[in-house]
């Protein structure tokens, strides 16, 4: 578990066990500017290049935290289908509140280890 600081608040965030997942841990903690992309992610591109493990997505799923051609950081806001491929790193878990919070635009994400805050 990490957790995801957005416009002042606060969000866990489950990782997966995947070793880009691991990688994505050792650069925390993790302030970025993430841009709004097609009105349904935020995403970065980082300079690290993660080791991936690229999926179909198929379905995305509002908090879902993934890697687009293995140093692109996208959180997803929306569900909706999709046949781009990607490395999933793991999901926010409180989506109620995630749409809101990111609104239009782009803004910054601060991820931190739970023991650095």
């Amino acid at each position: 578990m990490i957790q995801a600081i957005i416009n002042n608040q606060t969000f866990e965030v489950e990782l997966n066990n995947s070793q880009a997942a691991q990688e994505f841990v050792a650069l925390l903690p993790l302030t970025v500017i993430m841009e709004d992309v097609n009105g349904n992610e935020k995403y970065k591109h980082l300079e690290t290049h993660f080791t991936v493990d690229n999926q179909p997505a198929e379905q995305i799923r509002a908090g879902d935290l993934k890697l687009w051609s293995g140093n692109g950081l996208a959180l997803f806001y929306k569900d909706f289908f999709s046949s781009y491929t990607y490395t999933d790193l793991g999901r926010i878990l409180d989506t109620e509140r995630l749409t809101s919070t990111l609104g239009t635009g782009s803004l910054s994400v601060t991820f931190t280890g739970l023991d650095e805050l």
